[in-house]
């Protein structure tokens, strides 16, 4: 038993006077936690205001004797921030006009055939149109020109103006000349403008 308490006593030596080896904390690298957040973020877009500026009133004068019509331009000035397109929804003879004629196709008639109506016959026909000029400020250029009363159906596509620019256009007509006193016909033409 003495050898066996010696061996324990030895055992016991050599683990606790062994040679300590220091020991070393084994670094981990901590990753902190991830988080994901969100931000709602809501804008709110106004509408664009649709302003476009046309004349009240705009007159022509037409010669029988030299056939010839005397237009004012009509400028159609957008004050748009964007593309605005413009629509020739229709020509009509007014209610207050003093002369009523019917309003007839360009091709009603030949060229000859107008200048021949009779006096009646040139009372009674009028071919009423629009003619847009050449415009750089049309986006795409000009869609549908010489437009007539006749031909416009629901509504006739004239161009798309650019943003904040301004377009002309004039009215212009085919009428025969047998006119023995002067007449004021008084029409309207009605536009039709939207963003595009």
């Amino acid at each position: 038993m003495k050898k066996n308490k010696a061996l324990q006593t030895g055992l016991a030596l050599a683990i606790m006077g062994g040679v300590v080896a220091p020991t070393f904390a084994h670094a981990t690298e901590v990753t902190p936690a991830q988080s994901n957040q969100t931000t709602k973020v809501v804008g709110t877009f106004e509408a664009t205001t649709l302003d476009v500026a046309i004349p009240a009133v705009s007159t022509f004068l037409y010669n029988p004797n030299t056939e010839e019509m005397t237009a004012q331009n009509m400028n159609m000035a957008s004050r748009t921030n964007a593309p605005v397109y413009m629509t020739m929804k229709g020509i009509e003879v007014s209610t207050e006009s003093t002369w009523t004629p019917s309003l007839v196709a360009p091709d009603k008639y030949t060229v000859e055939g107008w200048k021949n109506l009779t006096k009646a016959e040139t009372q009674t026909n009028v071919a009423l149109g629009l003619f847009a000029n050449q415009d750089a400020d049309y986006l795409t250029g000009i869609l549908n020109n010489n437009l007539w009363s006749t031909s416009i159906g629901g509504g006739q596509k004239v161009g798309v103006i650019k943003a904040n620019q301004s377009v002309d256009v004039k009215p212009t007509l085919k009428a025969g000349t047998a006119i023995n006193a002067q007449q004021v016909l008084t029409s309207n033409y009605v536009f039709e403008f939207g963003l595009e």
